[in-house]
C-alpha cells in the first residue's frame, strides 16, 4: 500500500551493521511472507547494484600456551 507509506527505522548499532526496521502496511496479511522475501530480495540487488557490502563479523582465536596433544602412532604393518 502507499498509504501510509512505508518507513524506515533506525533501531540500534549492532557489532559490525546499523539494524533498521523497515514497516509498511499490507493489503493482505496473508501474503507477509512472501512479500517480505521478495523486499528483502530488492534490497540485496539494490546493496550489489550499488557495491555495498554487508560486514560480517570476524572472531580471532589467540591460543597463548598450546597443551601437548597425546597420540599413539601405529606400529608399521605391512601391506603384504
Amino acid at each position: 500500500m502507499e498509504n501510509p507509506e512505508p518507513e524506515v527505522i533506525f533501531d540500534e548499532f549492532g557489532d559490525s551493521s546499523w539494524n533498521l526496521y523497515l514497516r509498511a502496511w499490507l493489503k493482505d496479511p496473508y501474503e507477509y511472507y512472501r512479500i517480505r522475501s521478495s523486499i528483502n530480495c530488492d534490497i540485496v540487488r539494490k546493496f550489489r547494484q550499488h557495491k555495498i557490502e554487508i560486514p560480517y563479523p570476524q572472531r580471532d582465536l589467540h591460543v597463548r600456551s598450546p597443551l601437548p596433544v597425546p597420540f599413539d602412532m601405529p606400529e608399521k604393518v605391512s601391506a603384504y
